[in-house]
């Protein structure tokens, strides 16, 4: 973890004026160093240096987009804004709006939970052959790794982490929804399963407490399903406790495949 010391000057009135000047500490973790490679819209390689200080680790938020436009672009490719709309206006915007946190050289934005939170993202999780629900950090460690994610073509086969250090295969699992990560309790429906199915899109609400908060449709149109995944390294500030994130690195952008 970097910290950076910053001085902030402050105004005093008083008979005569003076600055006073305080140092402020803002501390800050690395951005993922590695790479990722993907295939089109349904397969990512994901290489990840030992870089990262033992007491923080990696997690993955994502956010569910429905759509009624095909496109087998995705992947973590800089996808034109044309195509980033036809897919959904609202991944249009996400998009837009993370690019300057994602953006190595910008230090100015860096982000918070509110971050995610007020755009409907969420913390992946994972199913393991045992049924049990992991968190990323659980799978990818500190130390990073090879991993294979899989966005199967075929209808009714489940995406999954593959961890290519231990042979070791995990379900992608859907938000809990107990707010424990950003606050924001919802109830993920039909299941916490990552396919697109008519119950996904029938009751989609991004109040507090809803449906399928981590859900958005496209002006009601509907017919494919998108994921797009953010993987970001977490930790806890030692003066204030609050939680601390590197710079996301966009992972890409998924199409689920349908529940039968």
């Amino acid at each position: 973890m970097i910290k950076l010391v910053l001085k902030r000057c402050f105004l005093v009135i008083l008979p005569f004026y003076f600055l006073t000047c305080g140092i402020e500490e803002f501390y800050y973790i690395p951005q993922m160093s590695g790479n990722i490679k993907t295939s089109l819209n349904n397969d990512a390689e994901i290489s990840i240096d030992n870089t990262l200080d033992s007491k923080y680790n990696y997690a993955v938020y994502y956010r569910i987009y429905i759509s009624d436009f095909y496109t087998e672009r995705g992947g973590n490719d800089e996808l034109p804004s044309s195509v980033r709309n036809d897919i959904n206006q609202t991944f249009n915007s996400d998009y837009s709006f993370f690019y300057s946190y994602t953006d190595s050289t910008n230090y100015s934005n860096v982000p918070t939970s509110n971050t995610f939170k007020n755009r409907y993202y969420h913390e992946l999780e994972l199913l393991d052959a045992n049924l049990r629900s992991l968190k990323i950090s659980d799978v990818i460690p500190y130390s990073g790794g090879n991993f294979h994610i899989r966005f199967p073509t075929n209808p009714g086969l489940s995406p999954v982490l593959e961890n290519k250090n231990t042979n070791n295969t995990y379900y992608l699992f859907r938000n809990s929804g107990d707010g424990n990560n950003n606050g924001i309790n919802f109830t993920p429906e039909p299941d916490r399963y990552f396919f697109y199915s008519d119950e996904l899109i029938k009751q989609i609400d991004t109040t507090a407490g809803g449906i399928n908060n981590d859900v958005t449709m496209r002006e009601g149109l509907s017919g494919f399903a998108y994921v797009s995944m953010y993987l970001v390294a977490v930790g806890v500030n030692p003066t204030n406790f609050s939680r601390i994130f590197s710079k996301p690195t966009h992972i890409g952008i998924f199409m689920l495949p349908s529940i039968n």
